[in-house]
């Protein structure tokens, strides 16, 4: 990515991206909905742009707003705020601002679709947003919850959500769902929504998960992931069979794994070494120019190594190299 300073950090949704730099900047383009790359102005913004927020450890996104955590542990917000996800009544921020939402010492937050969560220096998770299927796990169901919330008192390392559902990985390594649950194992899952964090019981302990559009990806302590839901697109990763799956089954042919990413329609993993594996849709590109139609089982994108971190959107991808902490758009 061109006119764009060394990144320690990335975040895709939608049409947009973000990027935090080296001096805790953030820098954003692509599709401007609701002022969501904190600019005022109207209309998609082609190249990196730096906003007016200082001071930022790190950043992720929804469909139509961003959140960022500052190196003094509060919590920025801006764009959209039709579901309360910017964790104050009744405000509209189109430029990026430090909340008061009675929240400090944000230790990880994170953010999809039109709700999220934030994880405490003290332990303590909280949510806020849409919750018309009790996607914020607050043990009550409305359409939206402007202030954040406590869902549990126990931790989580990661949360990934979906647009009526989240997912969580806590300090142990189990794995939790709460919101809106499609068919499935009544051992493992309900037909109905779950208002609480129901653990999903696996022999595997996880360290990451990530959902998008019905789907999910797993990793576990030991570099296997792992995905379930929506098949349609073959972005599970487990041949030409695009059935969906309720159970967490292993994705095969795919070396150590040290992160995954999971995009509208496809899904990456990064492995120790270096390089970016992807399956799913390529109808746009998203998993390498190399590789065309839709891609059924792991295979490693070609002309990119020594890569850090990985993001996934809407049909294109993200990395950050590590000899010069470059972004690369795949």
């Amino acid at each position: 990515v061109q006119n764009l300073p060394s990144s320690i950090d990335i975040a895709a949704a939608g049409f947009s991206s973000y990027a935090v730099d080296m001096t805790g900047s953030v820098w954003s383009w692509g599709n401007n909905n609701s002022c969501k790359l904190g600019f005022t102005y109207s209309g998609d913004i082609l190249s990196p742009n730096k906003t007016v927020i200082k001071d930022i450890e790190s950043i992720s996104t929804g469909y139509d707003h961003c959140l960022a955590i500052g190196e003094d542990g509060n919590i920025y917000s801006w764009g959209d705020n039709g579901f309360g996800q910017l964790g104050v009544t009744g405000i509209t921020t189109y430029t990026p601002q430090k909340q008061n939402i009675g929240l400090s010492n944000i230790k990880n937050s994170f953010s999809k679709c039109h709700h999220n969560v934030a994880v405490t220096s003290d332990g303590k998770t909280y949510a806020w947003g849409r919750n018309d299927y009790g996607q914020l796990g607050i043990r009550t169901i409305s359409d939206k919850v402007f202030e954040p919330t406590l869902v549990v008192e126990n931790s989580f390392e990661t949360v990934a959500m979906d647009i009526y559902s989240t997912y969580a990985v806590s300090n142990d390594g189990n794995l939790f769902k709460w919101g809106y649950m499609p068919n499935g194992n009544p051992d493992m899952y309900v037909n109905q929504q779950s208002y609480n964090p129901l653990k999903i019981p696996f022999g595997s302990k996880f360290i990451q998960v990530d959902a998008k559009r019905n789907s999910v990806v797993a990793l576990d302590e030991n570099g296997n992931v792992y995905t379930w839901g929506d098949g349609s697109y073959y972005d599970l990763g487990h041949g030409q069979e695009n059935k969906n799956i309720n159970y967490p089954q292993k994705v095969e042919g795919l070396p150590k794994i040290v992160k995954v990413a999971k995009g509208k329609n496809h899904t990456l993993a990064l492995d120790e070494n270096g390089y970016v594996w992807g399956w799913g849709n390529n109808s746009s590109g998203e998993l390498g120019n190399d590789l065309k139609g839709k891609v059924y089982i792991p295979t490693k994108i070609s002309r990119i190594d020594h890569i850090t971190d990985i993001s996934a959107g809407t049909g294109f991808s993200a990395a950050i190299r590590e000899y010069d902490l470059s972004l690369i758009h795949i």
